[in-house]
């Protein structure tokens, strides 16, 4: 099968389509004929060696996250799962391999496709969605009513936090660039204000909530327009994060948290389910196909993506 891969950390040009052994499965596991994926900021960052305390000294060889395809194979003791049904997930951004033609996966890490989706469109949906709600289910958790400031909310889980937020009764202020404030209104924002005008949030109001999706903030940054007990909620799991939250969690009221978003089949439905009923939608800015990842890997190193950047695998 066609699969992409890299022997060492460096720019996008260090991508390789080649072919490679099928996957076999294991016990709990289903095979997937995948057809699509997305690009998502760890990809690159992992790929650049940006994240090596993490990722480690070699790079992990294999490449991509998001897969959305249908079932062609799986383990006898697999249920709640179907030959043909059409799913989507992710796998771990550490042990990826989702920009191949065939993914072997553990199933209580999926979900299954809405009806109202293609492939491309549930593609870009797993490690952003989840990201999303994760740091607003779990990490915070945001509750109805509260007041929450999400910056870089036009980005691919940007986009996702408006809508999720919005789902749970929550007042949104988003912070972008002032071309996409019509996005983040189209998406149920209340607010939306523009960093290169207000990079201080005057006037702004204080938040229960400030969800930093491109991670160029910090506590300290943030606390005059945070609540006494205000949470900074960040994406950044970089090795200083853990060696200063600790330290600002227990010298101020106002708290640090970095959301590491896992892999869940149950989270993931619950997604589902909201697509299905139109309250969460995907936005995709740009497709690429499995032989243009480098150029979709630059695209999306731009930074300035509007939602997701998706790849067509076949």
């Amino acid at each position: 099968m066609k699969a992409v891969t890299y022997r060492r950390y460096g720019r996008p040009n260090v991508l390789q389509i080649v072919d490679v052994a099928e996957p076999s499965i294991k016990k709990g596991q289903v095979l997937i004929r995948n057809f699509a994926s997305s690009v998502n900021p760890i990809d690159w960052k992992i790929r650049s060696g940006m994240l090596r305390p993490l990722s480690g000294m070699f790079p992990p060889f294999r490449c991509g996250c998001d897969f959305a395809g249908e079932i062609i194979d799986m383990a006898s003791d697999v249920t709640g799962f179907a030959m043909g049904d059409r799913v989507f997930g992710f796998l771990s951004p550490l042990k990826p391999g989702a920009y191949a033609e065939l993914v072997a996966v553990d199933a209580a890490l999926l979900a299954h496709i809405p009806n109202n989706l293609s492939y491309t469109e549930a593609a870009v949906v797993p490690l952003a969605g989840l990201t999303a709600y994760d740091a607003l289910t779990r990490v915070v958790p945001l509750a109805a009513g509260q007041r929450i400031i999400i910056n870089g909310c036009s980005g691919g889980v940007g986009t996702m936090a408006i809508q999720i937020a919005k789902i749970i009764g929550a007042d949104v202020v988003g912070v972008c660039s002032h071309k996409n404030h019509a996005l983040a209104l189209e998406l149920g924002a209340d607010e939306a204000i523009d960093y290169h005008e207000n990079p201080k949030f005057r006037g702004v109001g204080s938040a229960d909530v400030f969800f930093d999706v491109v991670g160029s903030r910090s506590l300290s940054t943030v606390q005059s327009v945070l609540k006494t007990n205000g949470v900074y909620v960040h994406t950044l799991p970089e090795l200083k994060t853990f060696l200063i939250d600790p330290l600002l969690n227990v010298s101020s009221k106002q708290k640090s948290r970095v959301v590491m978003v896992k892999s869940s089949g149950v989270s993931l439905q619950v997604l589902s389910e909201w697509m299905s009923n139109h309250l969460l939608k995907p936005v995709i800015e740009r497709g690429y196909s499995l032989e243009e990842i480098s150029a979709a890997q630059v695209h999306s190193e731009t930074g300035r993506t509007k939602g997701k950047v998706s790849v067509v695998i076949r």
